[in-house]
């Protein structure tokens, strides 16, 4: 029963997540889904007893970090952008 509820919470998820994209700018969107990482490792350590090892987090870090550039790199070309119209 938990495997089927999992399944369609899951199946939900991914659909949300292709509408939000299909609605918003995939450099809104996607920092948004960097969350899954802490998740993964809360749940991990809940229900599993799992610690990340240090190179997971620092893995999991440049991914963030990778992102949240690319994010803010893209709002300052929009600002730029925009001061130019």
């Amino acid at each position: 029963m938990m495997l089927c509820l999992l399944g369609i919470v899951a199946m939900l998820a991914h659909i949300f997540v292709t509408r939000a994209l299909k609605l918003a700018d995939a450099a809104t969107v996607v920092p948004l889904q960097y969350t899954l990482l802490l998740w993964a490792i809360i749940f991990g350590w809940a229900f599993f007893g799992d610690t990340p090892k240090l190179t997971t987090l620092t893995g999991a870090g440049m991914i963030v970090a990778a992102g949240l550039f690319i994010f803010f790199r893209e709002q300052q070309i929009k600002r730029r952008e925009s001061r130019r119209a």
